[in-house]
Protein backbone atom coordinates (compact mmCIF):
# COMPACT_ATOMS: atom_id res chain seq x y z
CA UNK A 1 0.00 0.00 0.00
CA UNK A 2 2.97 2.60 0.89
CA UNK A 3 4.30 1.76 -2.67
CA UNK A 4 1.19 2.81 -4.55
CA UNK A 5 1.09 6.27 -2.37
CA UNK A 6 5.05 6.93 -3.34
CA UNK A 7 4.14 6.31 -6.84
CA UNK A 8 1.34 7.95 -6.71
CA UNK A 9 2.83 11.09 -5.34
CA UNK A 10 5.46 11.07 -7.21
CA UNK A 11 3.93 10.95 -9.90
CA UNK A 12 1.73 14.04 -9.20
CA UNK A 13 4.76 15.95 -8.06
CA UNK A 14 6.49 15.14 -11.60
CA UNK A 15 3.72 16.15 -13.64
CA UNK A 16 3.23 19.67 -11.76
CA UNK A 17 6.60 20.17 -12.02
CA UNK A 18 6.41 19.46 -15.51
CA UNK A 19 3.37 21.71 -15.99
CA UNK A 20 4.94 24.21 -14.02
CA UNK A 21 7.76 24.62 -16.16
CA UNK A 22 5.53 25.19 -19.28
CA UNK A 23 3.68 27.31 -17.85
CA UNK A 24 6.93 29.39 -16.85
CA UNK A 25 8.39 28.48 -20.40
CA UNK A 26 5.18 30.99 -21.93
CA UNK A 27 5.56 33.75 -19.52
CA UNK A 28 9.35 33.77 -19.88
CA UNK A 29 9.61 33.44 -15.94
CA UNK A 30 12.37 31.85 -13.95
CA UNK A 31 12.46 27.73 -14.88
CA UNK A 32 12.56 24.45 -13.15
CA UNK A 33 16.40 22.92 -13.83
CA UNK A 34 16.12 19.93 -16.43
CA UNK A 35 18.31 18.30 -13.18
CA UNK A 36 15.22 18.71 -10.87
CA UNK A 37 12.55 17.19 -13.69
CA UNK A 38 15.27 14.67 -13.94
CA UNK A 39 15.67 13.70 -10.76
CA UNK A 40 11.56 13.48 -9.92
CA UNK A 41 11.21 11.39 -12.90
CA UNK A 42 13.89 8.86 -11.76
CA UNK A 43 12.73 8.83 -8.23
CA UNK A 44 9.30 7.40 -9.76
CA UNK A 45 7.58 9.71 -11.34
CA UNK A 46 8.05 8.87 -15.48
CA UNK A 47 4.43 8.18 -15.70
CA UNK A 48 3.42 11.90 -14.59
CA UNK A 49 6.23 13.18 -16.83
CA UNK A 50 5.08 11.40 -19.67
CA UNK A 51 1.60 12.51 -19.19
CA UNK A 52 2.75 16.21 -18.89
CA UNK A 53 4.78 15.83 -21.94
CA UNK A 54 2.32 14.53 -23.64
CA UNK A 55 -0.63 17.05 -22.74
CA UNK A 56 1.39 20.25 -22.87
CA UNK A 57 3.96 19.31 -25.78
CA UNK A 58 6.80 19.49 -23.21
CA UNK A 59 10.85 18.81 -23.46
CA UNK A 60 9.68 16.29 -26.17
CA UNK A 61 12.61 16.98 -29.08
CA UNK A 62 14.94 16.37 -26.35
CA UNK A 63 16.52 13.31 -26.63
CA UNK A 64 18.01 12.73 -23.32
CA UNK A 65 14.29 13.67 -21.42
CA UNK A 66 12.88 10.46 -23.84
CA UNK A 67 15.94 8.19 -22.50
CA UNK A 68 15.11 8.53 -18.60
CA UNK A 69 11.98 8.52 -18.94
CA UNK A 70 11.60 5.99 -20.54
CA UNK A 71 14.57 3.95 -18.70
CA UNK A 72 12.83 5.27 -15.31
CA UNK A 73 9.48 3.65 -16.49
CA UNK A 74 11.08 0.63 -17.36
CA UNK A 75 13.00 0.12 -14.11
CA UNK A 76 10.21 1.12 -12.09
CA UNK A 77 8.37 -1.60 -13.41
CA UNK A 78 10.87 -4.31 -13.67
CA UNK A 79 11.27 -3.16 -9.32
CA UNK A 80 7.27 -3.02 -9.12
Amino acid sequence: MYAVFYYLLVNLICFALFTWDKVAARRHQSRIAEATLHLWTILGGALGALCARQIFRHKTQKALFTLIIWVSLILHSLFI
